[in-house]
């Protein structure tokens, strides 16, 4: 994630760099307390843990749950509260890897909480690698030759297995959040402790990090050109990198993970070695940056999302500007108003600090809880009140109307539900954040995309809304999911719209889809796709407007007329893209609330109350010409 940072494309890069960093600094602290004690106070290093990380971090989940609460869709709580719920045990990572997330959420629906799961991945490091340290001290294989040869082994067998998951269709998101895949960068930055221990960079309990008190020159053997030399071109590498590597670079788990890493090791070497670079990255800007860092990270991503185009009006620098004044604003007033006092307050240590961070953890989970409505099936489902007992525009007992497909999709049901609200319509939204009505498989979308389970349950969700529900009519509209390339049968290349392969293998999906939610006899409604707008959407279905236009038309004017030439008698098609995209081409200037779909790509409340009211009739209408015949 780039944070909306157009010339940051690589900025997602950053955790990598953290967790190297965050490898030696952890591994120097330990060997220094190895070295002084011949032993290591694990409640005492998990409490200072503790204490430094989930005051704020508490802190930030809870806004989350403000934020969702003031500006979400209510079908979106659920998601939040899931993914809070698994931020508060510190495993986000492994729920974004079990839900297949990644890029699926962080285009179209972001999790205020998504960037809680590199923090998860610490936790855990924190976790374990203590006692890794003591089960190698307690077996006398303790030296820093044998560690140095331990570590690497773990490191380049974490590296390896990246590389062969994302290799044997795993995807991206496995190999990007999971702890064992990113072990390497904190294992390579701990090797380097060992070396930093091995030259006498560890002094005890005193010991410091070298910026804020560098070490005599002596014990790393002083500046040297080569030193300066190496640190300034590893810097100059890792800025290069964070402007230009893409997200999703599959070169990253094939063997870049472990470059970069070396990199950012060729940078920390020069900055404990003294000279330049330790002085360039000793100023006092830099040093009060680093204070603030980690309130920084957890406060900005939520509010990102929060000030978005369509609330603050703004764009571009503007934006950016407007939202880095806030992150930073808010990042101060924390580490004053509550970092430093936690980690100075005496009262909140040993078992207060436990019970602590037990009752905050408590109290956040609850107001998500809450938020959510509790703990039963993830909010996939959501009913408008059915008191209305006829319809106004069809007669007879309240329809009801499914509406099935992706974000999008439930985008466009919450305009329905207000509507159906007044006329006497019950509508139930089926729709599944990030999952198109075909079979997910393996996708491209920039990156290669492993299988998401989640997507895999739909059919059997939609058949146990169905027997529940008894709609008297489906509303589906196919997404952008259906239209990215994938991996179709044993094919080892990727195929999308326009190749025969894949246009039989959507048409025989869509049927599929159609059989089953027209079961019973009831009329299924297919919408055509809108245009997006592709300079907020780069590369979404094509390189270049024109592709993704083209790629679109595919769907609307082969695809979907194919299946309505199979299944005439039960299915329509809606002309929603005509309705919503004037002249065949985007534009926010449609309807009558002012901006339109302000995000390129989905509807707004009053956008999708707009369409509702031009939807909702035409379909009961459609409904009533069909029960006269």
């Amino acid at each position: 994630m780039n944070g909306g940072v157009p010339w940051a494309r690589g900025g997602y890069l950053g955790i990598s760099t953290f967790f190297t960093l965050s490898g030696f600094l952890i591994s120097t602290m330990l060997l220094a307390e190895l070295d002084a004690t011949k032993g290591i106070a694990l409640a005492s290093f998990w409490e200072r843990r503790l204490r430094r990380l989930l005051p704020a971090a508490l802190l930030a989940l809870a806004l989350s749950g403000v934020l969702v609460g003031l500006v979400a869709e209510p079908t979106s709580f659920g998601l939040v509260r899931d993914d809070v719920l698994s931020a508060l045990l510190w495993v986000a990572n492994w729920r974004f890897v079990q839900t297949g997330q990644s890029y699926l959420r962080v285009l179209t629906e972001p999790s205020p909480v998504q960037h809680f799961w590199s923090l998860a991945v610490e936790m855990q490091f924190y976790l374990l690698f203590p006692l890794l340290l003591l089960l190698l001290a307690r077996a006398r294989l303790l030296s820093s030759e044998r560690l140095l040869s331990i570590l690497g082994l773990l490191a380049a067998a974490s590296a390896g297995l990246a590389g062969f998951l994302q290799l044997n269709g795993a995807g991206f998101s496995r190999a990007y959040y999971g702890t064992d895949t990113r072990a390497a960068e904190l294992l390579v930055g701990a090797m380097f402790g060992v070396w930093f221990a091995r030259r006498g960079g560890v002094q005890g309990r005193a010991f410091v990090l070298p910026l804020d008190k560098q070490l005599s020159k002596d014990m790393l053997g002083g500046e040297s050109r080569v030193v300066t030399l190496l640190g300034a071109f590893a810097l100059a590498a890792l800025m290069a990198s964070w402007a230009l590597v893409p997200e999703g670079a599959s070169w990253f788990f094939g063997g870049g993970q472990l470059a970069y890493a070396m990199l950012t090791l060729g940078l920390l070497r020069a900055a404990i070695g003294g000279g330049l670079i330790a002085r360039l990255l000793s100023l006092t800007p830099l040093r009060r940056l680093g204070r603030v860092s980690y309130g920084l990270y957890l406060f900005h991503w939520p509010i990102f999302i929060w000030l978005n185009s369509a609330r603050t009006g703004l764009s571009g620098s503007a934006l950016l500007g407007l939202r880095l004044l806030v992150t930073g604003l808010v990042a101060g007033g924390v580490y004053v108003l509550l970092e430093e006092r936690v980690r100075r307050d005496r009262l909140l240590r040993g078992w207060r600090i436990w019970a602590a961070a037990g009752a905050g953890t408590a109290v956040v989970a609850l107001l998500h809880i809450s938020l959510a409505g509790g703990l039963a099936e993830p909010g996939l489902l959501e009913t408008a009140d059915s008191g209305a007992e006829s319809s106004p525009i069809a007669g007879g007992d309240a329809p009801v109307l499914l509406v099935v497909g992706d974000s999008v999709a439930r985008n466009l049901a919450q305009g329905l539900l207000a509507w159906g609200r007044e006329h006497g319509v019950r509508v139930v939204d089926a729709a599944m954040v990030g999952c198109g009505i075909a079979s997910p498989g393996v996708r491209r979308f920039p990156v290669e995309i492993g299988k998401n389970e989640l997507c895999e349950d739909r059919i059997d969700f939609w058949k146990a809304t169905i027997e529940r529900e008894h709609p008297d009519a489906v509303v589906v509209l196919p997404g952008v999911w259906d239209l990215v390339e994938r991996r179709l049968g044993t094919a080892s290349d990727f195929s999308g719209p326009g190749d025969p392969v894949f246009d039989t293998w959507l048409t025989a999906e869509y049927t599929t889809a159609t059989n089953i939610l027209a079961s019973d006899g009831r009329e299924v409604f297919w919408l055509t796709f809108p245009c997006v707008e592709q300079k907020a959407w780069p590369g979404l279905l094509g390189e270049s407007a024109a592709l993704q236009s083209v790629t679109i038309a595919h769907l609307n004017e082969q695809i979907l007329p194919a299946l309505l030439s199979r299944r005439a008698n039960l299915t329509a098609l809606l002309p929603l893209a005509e309705k919503v995209c004037p002249g065949g081409g985007f534009s926010h200037q449609v309807g009558e609330a002012g901006v339109f779909r302000p995000d390129g790509l989905h509807f707004r409340g009053p956008d999708a109350r707009w369409v509702a009211e031009w939807l909702g009739p035409e379909i009961l209408n459609r409904l009533a010409r069909e029960n006269k015949s």
